[in-house]
């Protein structure tokens, strides 16, 4: 049997046992690199999937938690921290509740055209619009993600952050306001059985003083009572034979013929009876227009004081959280029967609070045309309101509809107008004000149109109502919608 040899060039034979040992070696070097790589690849995988899902975890804890403190900015400072560390909790990653701590969390102002977040002291935090979260699995907090296979290459642990910025979208708002005759109709005379007669007397001598206080020939505040039926002998009486009437429409005589002939007066127990007490009530039902007697605007007609102050109260709420918002007046019932829209939508909330005030019951006529005040509010947010806005209507009214015709036919104009709201995803605020006010409307046009009713008694001073007026207005603006920027 012939035995094969391997040769070298040289022709000495090669050792078959020094090959064998040579390719030993080769594999085992191969092996090493094998598991080498294999480590590599297995930390890359394992522990990068690892990374990968905390991250991901992080993200969607610090999105919810941005999202949960922007929508308590409305609050205060604290509770919108609260807010975030709260919802943050509520999110796992790595296996545990994620803990935002209250460094982590920071409070600025959203710059919408640049896209920058800019955070704010301390002190300017109560106007913060935006809230910037970031939530971390590190060492600074204890918590990093511990690596599997990565510890073999002296890495046995990483850091993972993730932050998000909300904010609120801005808002556009109409203002519909009712200035009709009756919003002083808790102010008058005719409302002694409601609230008693010493409130409604004191009520009138802030009027009058509110008026200047004038004594118009011997005719003082208090009320002296005249029998005689001649309006001459009467005008003689209170010394103002030569006493001009004080403002562009009415006259002493006019006055002097209310106060004989008043049904209200009669029953009431002020039949004959002069003086400015009368006399305020006298301008108040009677000469009520702007044109008539346009110093009314500047005293505390009630339920139109009512008015003003839940609108200072809501332009003070936009003001304090500064987020964008725009506000449009809506005022009726206007000259034409109509609605007016005093003032489009617009920045300048000094500008609407100057508008309300500047205005009195009755200012354009006595008539009250809800529908109208809303549907020219609508027509505005349709026309002008911003694209991506929550835009909505806040309808401030005693309820007494009785315009366009008759008191039916304006109710029904007031509901379609709150089921055109809702169509147009307009939802409204509706504040009725006033003893007199139809409180049943007011909670359907909330209910069709998806908004708030609340009502504020008459007889109440601001101080009384305005908790409960803030926690509606807080409860309006924590309806905003809210957005992640980043």
């Amino acid at each position: 049997m012939r035995t094969s040899r391997h040769t070298t060039s040289g022709g000495k034979a090669k050792s078959p046992g020094r090959l064998v040992v040579h390719r030993r070696g080769t594999v085992t070097i191969w092996g090493l690199l094998s598991i080498g790589m294999l480590l590599t690849l297995a930390a890359l995988i394992v522990d990068g999937a690892t990374l990968y899902g905390s991250q991901a975890d992080l993200q969607a804890a610090a999105d919810s938690a941005a999202l949960a403190g922007a929508s308590a900015l409305v609050i205060s400072p604290d509770e919108a921290r609260a807010r975030a560390i709260e919802y943050a909790s509520k999110n796992f990653a790595h296996g545990e509740s994620v803990q935002v701590l209250p460094e982590d969390i920071v409070l600025g102002d959203w710059d919408s055209e640049t896209k920058t977040f800019t955070p704010l002291s301390a002190g300017d935090e109560t106007y913060a619009d935006a809230v910037r979260v970031t939530a971390s699995l590190a060492e600074d907090h204890g918590n990093p993600v511990t690596m599997a296979f990565a510890q073999v290459f002296g890495t046995s642990q990483a850091d993972v952050r993730a932050s998000a910025t909300a904010i609120y979208r801005p808002r556009d708002i109409v203002l519909v306001i009712d200035l009709s005759g009756s919003m002083s109709f808790d102010s008058q005379i005719r409302s002694v059985p409601t609230f008693g007669r010493e409130y409604i007397e004191n009520n009138l001598h802030q009027i009058w003083t509110q008026l200047g206080a004038h004594t118009y020939g011997n005719m003082g505040f208090e009320p002296v009572y005249i029998s005689s039926n001649s309006r001459q002998s009467v005008l003689h009486q209170l010394g103002l034979d030569n006493v001009p009437y004080p403002y562009p429409s009415g006259s002493w005589d006019n006055y002097i013929h209310y106060v004989q002939t008043s049904g209200v007066l009669y029953r009431q127990g002020y039949h004959k009876k002069y003086g400015g007490l009368t006399f305020v009530n006298y301008i108040l039902s009677i000469r009520k227009r702007a044109t008539q007697t346009p110093d009314l605007w500047m005293t505390s007609e009630y339920p139109l004081q009512a008015v003003k102050d839940s609108v200072d109260i809501f332009l003070d709420f936009l003001r304090d959280v500064a987020t964008e918002d725009r506000v449009g007046l809506s005022v009726y019932t206007s000259t034409d029967g109509g609605a007016l829209l005093e003032s489009g939508l617009t920045d300048d909330l000094e500008l609407i609070r100057s508008l309300t005030h500047h205005r009195q019951a009755g200012h354009y006529q006595a008539m009250t045309n809800i529908g109208a005040g809303l549907e020219v509010g609508r027509a505005e947010l349709d026309a002008h309101g911003r694209d991506g806005t929550l835009k909505t209507m806040i309808l401030l009214t005693d309820g007494r509809a009785n315009r366009p015709y008759n008191t039916s036919y304006a109710r029904q104009y007031v509901i379609d107008e709150a089921y055109a709201a809702a169509d147009a995803g307009y939802p409204i605020a509706a504040i009725s004000l006033g003893a007199g006010a139809d409180v049943n409307l007011m909670q359907q046009v909330a209910d069709i149109s998806g908004g708030v009713s609340f009502h504020v008694p008459g007889g109440q001073s601001v101080e009384q109502y305005e908790a409960e007026l803030r926690h509606v207005f807080e409860t309006i603006a924590a309806r905003r919608p809210l957005r992640l920027v980043h």
